[in-house]
């Protein structure tokens, strides 16, 4: 659903599409059926981005080291959330924060890392 509307690969690095449909194969793109397919089929990227929708990024943030966000200082509609994720587990490493221009909102980019937890001492 996420590639649909952007109709063609994103320059410059490989696309990965997850979908449940087996008879889907756009140009340019590699096509896999699960999140670990995806992994797999990113290998050997030493850093794999997920664009979602929400199922994606359900199955990708427990898995996550480093979590880039957009913040929106606005309120839209919408019909797809980003999943509740705990932010206590989490590090702010970077913000970059851009007013509001015309009919665009403020916003922020930020980027978090994962915090080391006393379960998993690897994190």
């Amino acid at each position: 659903k996420n590639y649909d509307p952007i109709g063609r690969p994103l320059p410059g690095r490989k696309n990965i599409v997850i979908t449940r449909r087996k008879d889907y194969a756009p140009e340019g793109v590699a096509v896999v059926h699960s999140f670990d397919e995806a992994l797999k089929a990113a290998r050997p990227a030493e850093e794999v981005m997920v664009m979602g929708g929400a199922d994606i990024f359900t199955l990708a943030l427990p898995r996550a080291d480093r979590f880039y966000l957009t913040e929106i200082h606005a309120s839209p509609e919408g019909d797809v959330f980003m999943p509740l994720w705990n932010r206590e587990e989490w590090r702010e490493v970077f913000r970059e924060d851009h007013p509001a221009e015309g009919d665009t909102p403020a916003f922020s980019f930020v980027d978090l890392e994962r915090v080391a937890s006393e379960a998993d001492p690897a994190r």
